[in-house]
């Protein structure tokens, strides 16, 4: 790219990874039709189907000039095969095309949550605009100045080469930063909603449309077709790929799966790139509720065992996150590194920061998988660090499973002592596990309260599967007195009773963060009031207080900035929307405060020990 005389190399964000190109590539690549001899008959399924019985191609001719029918073959030998007509085959195909529709309501409530996310995210795009272009503006000043030092002989022209054009190589970042912002979160509603629109007449595009495009959605959509008698089987291709197609297809502009397992739903957010589409089928079908719509899961699982196994860790993270949980890998830096090569300082220093990441990332996790494939001829084995990892874990009340028995090893006894899950190989018996536990809905969407509630409630023994039912708290964005907290939080969790009368979950919970002043000597101090109730009507309710907000930041919300939160990132740059790890400098954050806040209200609602 030439911006100015000057070519720049081409660097955009990655839509999807490396590791998941090549997957879809794989598998796109493995579904081959074969070369047939009469590839110029305009015969719709022509070459796409087998027999069921002997394994041979379902030949397809006309008859009386204007029926067409279909018949094995029998090249292997006579079977007595019949014949069935394209019409027939065509009525069973489009019962199938029929899985890839999203029901009228579906489509509303997904629209309705998007032109949400779509006004919030443009107020993010234009903030993150304003702070791009007063950054630019400042190093175009800084141009000015040091040109007038250059003339005035103030500097020497390779200082003011050399700077000059490290200030021209940040402008032209920050611009091109600029430009990622110009599509609106609203064209991609519009992108959204035509899919879903096309989704829901699917079958009949299906049987309205030439036969190229059929055989086209066929081929991307089904494979091994096979005829029995008169009855057509198929497999789903793998679902990966079926997105990426639905996306593309000349069926208007592609169209959307449903079906009542949540497992496949969830690929396309494994692979579509835009937040909009992420976020709206964020939402998955749950036939047991009606029909009605159920936030997905909210629950983030870490990955534990030897490098040498983290292919086979790359395998369980795909499952899982195609089953709806969030997954964290080891750094691969781990598996690269030729520890003999480095001194005995620099591999110290190197292995605490892999550790200590890796302890960070279960800090923030909901679940631990200890992937114990075979080594050094050990049937399961587990490593020293991965024993470490276990019993951090293992310290915290969150759930330890292990994809296979514990290894014959000198601890052994350590390892079924931390009480882990054994999954026999088979990573989906996670998701079967937690669809067995209680449920708590709590009157949120944010993760850092999902988390936090779902996090506390363990460590208190209370083992449940979150789920997201977000209401209003009719309050400021920012509550600024322990009442107005305490409001917020009452009028969260009175909301969330009313919406879940009929859903009958074990728990209900309900956070709201605010800030107070506590005494006339002091600044106004962060603080959470959370409820936790029972199914029974056993209700409990505490408030938390935090640590105390510099003066200079707290006169500043909500005259200027709505909540902190935005005021830490606008105003001082910070990464995270957290004022707490920005004022402790990464000593703690505001998940490990709530965290503790859900942890006091749920001892009480519990106070006995559970497994």
């Amino acid at each position: 790219m030439r911006v100015q005389d000057r070519l720049y190399d081409h660097r955009y964000e990655t839509l999807i990874t490396k590791s998941e190109f090549d997957m879809a590539d794989a598998i796109r690549n493995g579904y081959k039709i074969k070369p047939h001899r009469w590839g110029d008959l305009p015969f719709t399924y022509r070459g796409l189907i087998n027999c069921g019985e002997c394994g041979c191609r379902i030949t397809f001719e006309t008859k009386k000039k204007k029926y067409i029918y279909g018949h094995c073959t029998q090249y292997k030998g006579k079977h007595g095969a019949s014949y069935v007509s394209e019409d027939e085959l065509t009525i069973q195909l489009q019962k199938v095309i029929s899985l890839i529709t999203v029901p009228k309501e579906i489509c509303e409530q997904i629209l309705e949550r998007l032109n949400k996310d779509a006004i919030e995210k443009d107020q993010t795009i234009q903030s993150q605009r304003d702070a791009l272009e007063l950054e630019v503006s400042k190093l175009e000043k800084r141009i000015g100045r040091l040109y007038e030092d250059y003339l005035d002989e103030k500097v020497d022209e390779s200082l003011y080469t050399r700077k000059s054009e490290e200030y021209k190589q940040s402008i032209a970042k920050f611009k091109t930063q600029l430009n990622a912002f110009e599509l609106s979160a609203a064209s991609h509603i519009e992108t959204v909603s035509h899919l879903l629109e096309v989704s829901r007449s699917a079958p009949e595009l299906f049987k309205s449309a030439d036969y190229t495009v059929k055989r086209k959605l066929l081929n991307k959509v089904l494979s091994n077709l096979q005829l029995n008698g008169n009855q057509l089987g198929w497999e789903i291709k793998n679902h990966t790929i079926l997105w990426l197609f639905v996306m593309k297809i000349q069926l208007g502009r592609g169209s959307r799966t449903r079906t009542y397992d949540t497992w496949f739903w969830r690929p396309v957010l494994y692979q579509l790139s835009y937040a909009p589409m992420r976020y709206a089928l964020n939402y998955t079908i749950n036939p047991q509720r009606s029909g009605q719509i159920m936030y997905d899961k909210h629950m983030k699982i870490t990955i534990c065992g030897s490098m040498h196994h983290l292919d086979s860790m790359k395998v369980a993270a795909d499952i899982l996150e195609t089953l709806g949980y969030e997954v964290k890998l080891p750094d691969s830096r781990e598996g690269k590194v030729d520890y003999n090569t480095l001194p005995d300082s620099e591999r110290a220093t190197l292995k605490e920061s892999l550790i200590q990441e890796h302890l960070n990332e279960i800090n923030e996790s909901d679940a631990v998988l200890i992937l114990n494939e075979d080594k050094k001829s050990v049937a399961g084995y587990v490593g020293g660090n991965t024993l470490m990892e276990m019993a951090f874990a293992y310290a915290q009340k969150i759930e330890l499973f292990l994809f296979k028995p514990a290894p014959d090893m000198s601890y052994t006894d350590e390892i079924l002592g931390m009480k882990p899950i054994i999954l026999d190989g088979d990573v989906r018996k996670i998701d079967e596990y937690f669809k067995r536990l209680p449920r708590v809905f709590v009157s949120s969407e944010s993760p850092i309260k999902l988390t936090a509630i779902s996090r506390g409630m363990r460590r208190a023994g209370i083992r449940t599967q979150v789920i997201a039912r977000p209401t209003q708290s009719n309050v400021n964005e920012q509550p600024m007195s322990i009442e107005e907290t305490y409001t917020g939080a009452v009028n969260r969790q009175e909301a969330l009773m009313r919406a879940s009368v009929n859903n009958n979950p074990e728990y209900f919970a309900s956070v709201e963060s605010g800030q107070y002043f506590l005494h006339p000597n002091h600044n106004t101090f962060g603080g959470s009031v959370v409820i936790i109730e029972k199914r029974d009507g056993k209700r409990e309710i505490g408030i938390s207080t935090a640590i105390e907000y510099p003066r200079a930041m707290a006169d500043m919300v909500p005259s200027k900035y709505p909540d902190l939160g935005i005021l830490v990132q606008e105003e001082y740059g910070s990464k995270l929307k957290d004022p707490i790890s920005f004022i402790t400098n990464g000593k703690t954050n505001r998940r490990k405060i709530m965290e503790e806040a859900v942890f006091n209200v749920a001892i009480q609602i519990s106070p006995e020990p559970q497994d």
